[in-house]
């Protein structure tokens, strides 16, 4: 009788061992599948923002292109404006005044070009008089002469992509017609 209890104990134990071990082999394909689960989703995480960066890093450049574009006009209208002003024999500071005085007028012709509630032929007239009251002030601040040479110059050199003056040339344009 003790040798048969002996070997249903031993039985017993034989199948607590197995049921462990089986419950090892569980757990262990549980922690593999979660762990290969987790590497696919870092896997994903890191594609993602990969694809995020290479997205940013490409609207960053078409930014900076775009800058440096703008920058490039930007100095090429400065060199432009200063090539006018040394050709008109003006000195930095009248250089200076005379770039102000215009990109002042510049935007007083903005709000008239841009209100919709003044009609295109009274437009006209009121550029014509804000010219007009322009080359008064720039007459004040260099003189008559210096004014009429600044005018000459400015007319003969082609700077078509300055903008300060292009409403300049249309309203001139237009009172010639």
């Amino acid at each position: 009788m003790q040798a048969r209890l002996d070997s249903l104990e031993t039985a017993r134990q034989m199948r607590i061992d197995s049921m462990v071990i089986s419950q090892f082999r569980i757990d262990s394909v549980r922690k593999l599948n979660d762990s290969l689960s987790y590497v696919k989703q870092q896997a994903e995480s890191m594609a993602w923002k990969e694809a995020k960066n290479r997205e940013t890093d490409s609207i960053n450049k078409e930014h900076v292109k775009m800058l440096s574009k703008e920058q490039a006009k930007s100095l090429t209208i400065q060199r432009q404006r200063e090539t006018i002003n040394k050709t008109a024999k003006l000195n930095d500071y009248q250089g200076q005044q005379v770039n102000y005085i215009n990109q002042t007028f510049f935007g007083k012709a903005q709000t008239i070009k841009e209100d919709p509630a003044i009609p295109e032929d009274q437009k006209k007239l009121q550029l014509a008089k804000l010219n007009d009251e322009r080359k008064s002030r720039l007459q004040t601040i260099i003189g008559k002469s210096k004014e009429k040479k600044f005018e000459k110059v400015r007319k003969a050199h082609p700077n078509t992509n300055d903008s300060e003056v292009q409403w300049i040339n249309e309203v001139e344009g237009i009172v010639k017609n």
